[in-house]
């Protein structure tokens, strides 16, 4: 037996827009209608919380000023792969900004960052740079300071080589 549940719609002339999937009006014009329809809306000024019982139905909708961004706000653990010759360890934490339209991740114990139009772009130059930045620094004829003998410990708490197995 199937069942449907039917979601209680709040109408009115001032929403009516052309047909389509959904339709987007300013804070004010909603808070206008709402107003006429006899709904007082509360909240406070960045959003705005509605509860409405119709036929024994409730409907609770949530307006924002803005659209929520997926993009993690303040962290993400690096957990990507670092090619056929490295693993990791532990997953790296990189702190996430957004710096003139670029999404930018910064591993503070190193100093490394990378940057990228989104999230997964950023990630994936993060993840390139420190392939590189670990054959550089495990190189046998590099002569290294003890500033990039801190970043090579550093990264030998987070990555390791892989053991060539036999085919």
């Amino acid at each position: 037996m199937a069942t449907a549940e039917i979601a209680p719609v709040i109408s009115s002339p001032a929403t009516q827009g052309p047909p389509g999937i959904s339709t987007a009006f300013p804070r004010s014009e909603v808070t206008d209608v709402l107003s006429l329809e006899g709904i007082v809306p509360s909240g406070t000024d960045k959003t705005i919380e509605i509860a409405v019982e119709v036929e024994g139905a409730k409907l609770s909708v949530k307006l924002l000023d803005k659209i929520p961004s997926a993009r993690p706000e303040k962290a993400v653990l690096f957990a990507g792969g670092l090619g056929p010759n490295l693993r990791l360890l532990k997953p790296i934490p990189l702190e996430v900004s957004v710096e003139e339209g670029q999404v930018v991740l910064t591993w503070a114990e190193t100093d490394d960052f990378a940057c990228g139009d989104n999230t997964g772009e950023a990630l994936e130059h993060f993840g390139h740079s420190i392939r590189e930045l670990y054959d550089h620094l495990h190189a046998r004829d590099v002569a290294l300071g003890a500033d990039l003998l801190r970043v090579r410990d550093v990264l030998d708490r987070y990555i390791t080589a892989r053991k060539n197995e036999p085919a």
